[in-house]
Parts: C-alpha cells; sequence; structure tokens
C-alpha cells in the first residue's frame, strides 16, 4: 500500500498525496516556492507542486541507503539537507534537485537544522553527537559530545552561535558550537526530546531566546535562555 500525506485548506476537502512505499517521516514546505518535500522509509525523498489544485510530483531524491528521517529546506530555498539512518546527511541543489554532496556521520541521523542565514548545517545523531557543518566548503567544525544516549533533535537560536539538542534521555543541551563547549545541560523530559523550537527572530539585540522542547512524555515546555547563555528558566 502507497504511503501518502494530507494537504488541506481552511475550507476542506483535503489533498492526498501519494506515492511513497513507505512510512512518511517527514514534511517540509520550501520558503521561495509552492513546493512541499517528504521523506520516507523507502529511502526517497519526492518533491511536489503544490501551486495547483492538485498536488503533482515534480521529482524523487535517490541516494539514501537506509530510512529518510527529515527533509529540510535551507532558510533561502537554495538548497535541500536530507538525514537518514545510513549514517548520512545529504545536500541537495532545489534548482537541479541533484546531489551536491554527502556528510558522513558515525550513526543514524536523526534531524538536521540549519543557522538562520544558511552557512552552517548540524546533525542529530545516533551516535550520541551533534555534527556541524560549514554548508559553503562542506568542512566538519565540531562534533558536539556531551549526550550519552542518541541525539533526536536540534535547532540553532537566532544568533547562529547557539544550538540546543536534545536525546533519547531527555536532556537538553545548550551548546557554543564556536567554542564546541556545552553551556548548560540538564534532563527536562522523562522520556526523549522529539522536537526542538525557537522562536524565530532576526532581532539578534533581544536580551533572551524562547525554546520550547516537546518529549515523549506528553510534555511542551518553553524555556527562556539569556542571549549569552548565562541562565535557563522555565517560562510557564
Amino acid at each position: 500500500m502507497a504511503a501518502g500525506v494530507v494537504l488541506a485548506n481552511g475550507s476542506f476537502p483535503s489533498n492526498k498525496i501519494s506515492g511513497h512505499k513507505g512510512d512518511v517521516n517527514w514534511c517540509s514546505f520550501s520558503p521561495v516556492d509552492r513546493q512541499l518535500v517528504t521523506a520516507s522509509g523507502d529511502k526517497t525523498v519526492r518533491v511536489w507542486d503544490i501551486a495547483g489544485d492538485t498536488p503533482t510530483q515534480l521529482q524523487i531524491l535517490q541516494g539514501h541507503k537506509y530510512y529518510v528521517n527529515c527533509a529540510v529546506f535551507s532558510p533561502i530555498g537554495d538548497l535541500l539537507a536530507t538525514a537518514s539512518s545510513d549514517f548520512s546527511v545529504k545536500l541537495w541543489s532545489t534548482e537541479t534537485f541533484t546531489e551536491i554532496a554527502t556528510l558522513q556521520a558515525q550513526g543514524g541521523v536523526k534531524y538536521c537544522s540549519f543557522t538562520l542565514d544558511g552557512a552552517i548545517l548540524a546533525a542529530a545523531s545516533a551516535d550520541n553527537l551533534v555534527y556541524v557543518w560549514e554548508v559553503s566548503s562542506l568542512r566538519l567544525l565540531k562534533k558536539l559530545k556531551k549526550h550519552n544516549q542518541s541525539v533526536l533533535t536540534c535547532a540553532f537560536a537566532p544568533c547562529g552561535w547557539m544550538l540546543a539538542s536534545g536525546d533519547s534521555d531527555g536532556e537538553l543541551i545548550i551548546w557554543d558550537i564556536h567554542a564546541g563547549n556545552a553551556l548548560h545541560y540538564k534532563t527536562v523530559h522523562d522520556m526523549g526530546i522529539n522536537c526542538l523550537l525557537f522562536l524565530t527572530t532576526r532581532d539578534h539585540s533581544q536580551d533572551q531566546h524562547t525554546l520550547i522542547s516537546a518529549g515523549s512524555d506528553s510534555i511542551i515546555q518553553i524555556w527562556n535562555i539569556a542571549s549569552n547563555a548565562s541562565e535557563w528558566d522555565v517560562a510557564m
């Protein structure tokens, strides 16, 4: 049976997109075009045109050897990063949807995230590490080591140098990616952290960042983190 994605607008009815032959693990909209990408356990990423009344498939991106867990566009939409359980992140041109590079990890990659300017890419890996690459040179800048369990998710603060990561044991770590240091760390969920999201703003002069963590313990927490990472506390 083909796996699918459902698109709905405020008035319904919905559009059902079918084509994948495995679980659909991720979907993401392009920031510049009326395009949707979906990542699947069938080892593919598919690109859909959703501009018309009926979504149409534009591309099937093949190359990963195992489940594709995540597919995210760069902030200006020129690149697509895909994360897979085959120990890799692939970068694709969104102009041609051809593969540009493969970035290797030492464990299955659960998630990847760009900085707001698209210059840096981070990846959360099952080998307990967070990988940080410079996008323009494809150079591995850091392997961030502090987690004791699989890293499930990560997110950059708007400032670009602060990164949050969460693991399968519920530990949340705030990093300085330039120094490679863990600034703060604590267990904040009783089970794994599935998602981290910073409130997006381009005002880098703000005194604090707002971070949301969502866990397998059925809890969502909102954190206030000082812009210099000197302190953090639960916002509610």
